[in-house]
């Protein structure tokens, strides 16, 4: 994963529901393209987008960030609760036969996390969790400088670790993921509002809203107490969508963290960081897989 200098990288982030794509080069976005994510014919779609995209750059090779659990030679997507139409399309295949330029897949919560590592909050440690909080719960992980995704490819999925037994049921089909606790998922069940909304009336000062923050930030630092627990990270860095409400639920977050994880030196020095590059996270780490 050795940028060459001068040289030129695509970086795909496909989300639920939009697109987004860079060229990347010596560190800085030269050109972006964001278009609604399709409902079928990702063949077309994606053909058009790298197309759109390249223009007359000389580009070495894609790089492409899509939710779900990897199969173990990581060209497709073998399960998402979030984008169903995506699962078995070899992108890889499918690039690399249209482009003839090498193209490599990673789950989106890594490449977000490689971005980050690399030119966001998380510059300078060795060991860093990544947290992406949205309409799903995603986690990546850098260990000793390198991005794990484990033996097979498709780990870490931090979002589905039970915090609940016997809990609230997940898309994925277990019951009590940290998904269903600390995603927007937590808020169309509890409120019938999705975050934006919730995070609203939080600032109109509605006191079931500001109440609703501050049991979701409790959530969210019970799923960080399981990951300080087995990895101590230097950091754990927070982004996704929902940090626009930061204020409203970081401290309740913070607090249970730090009362929950288990070793004393964890919890006075690992550090909690919102993230830096927000959405653009992704890409950029996404181009940078070569």
């Amino acid at each position: 994963m050795t940028l060459m200098a001068n040289k030129k990288y695509i970086g795909i982030d496909i989300g639920g529901t939009k697109v987004y794509g860079i060229v990347f080069q010596n560190g800085e976005i030269i050109e972006e393209l964001r278009q609604k994510t399709p409902t079928n014919n990702w063949e077309e779609f994606l053909t058009n987008f790298v197309t759109s995209l390249k223009k007359d750059h000389n580009i070495l090779g894609i790089g492409i960030a899509v939710a779900g659990a990897l199969d173990e030679t990581k060209s497709f997507v073998e399960k998402t609760p979030n984008i169903k139409n995506i699962i078995g399309v070899n992108f890889k295949k499918l690039l690399e036969d249209k482009f003839k330029i090498e193209t490599k897949l990673e789950n989106d919560a890594n490449c977000f996390a490689w971005g980050e590592y690399l030119y966001g909050n998380g510059k300078g440690m060795k060991t860093v969790a990544v947290i992406t909080l949205g309409t799903g719960l995603g986690t990546g992980l850098i260990l000793d400088n390198k991005l794990f995704s484990g033996s097979f490819g498709s780990a870490p999925e931090g979002g589905h670790n039970i915090v609940r037994a016997g809990g609230v049921k997940c898309r994925c089909g277990a019951k009590g993921c940290w998904e269903q606790y600390a995603s927007s998922q937590f808020f169309l069940r509890q409120m019938g509002n999705n975050p934006a909304t919730v995070f609203q009336k939080a600032k109109d000062g509605n006191k079931q809203a500001l109440k609703l923050w501050k049991f979701y930030g409790y959530w969210v630092g019970i799923g960080l107490a399981t990951i300080g627990n087995m990895f101590e990270p230097e950091g754990i860095v927070i982004g996704g969508s929902i940090v626009r409400a930061w204020d409203f639920f970081a401290k309740d977050m913070e607090n249970t963290f730090r009362k929950t994880v288990f070793s004393p030196i964890a919890s006075k020095k690992i550090k909690i960081l919102r993230a830096k590059l927000g959405i653009k996270a992704a890409a950029i780490g996404a181009a940078r897989l070569f």
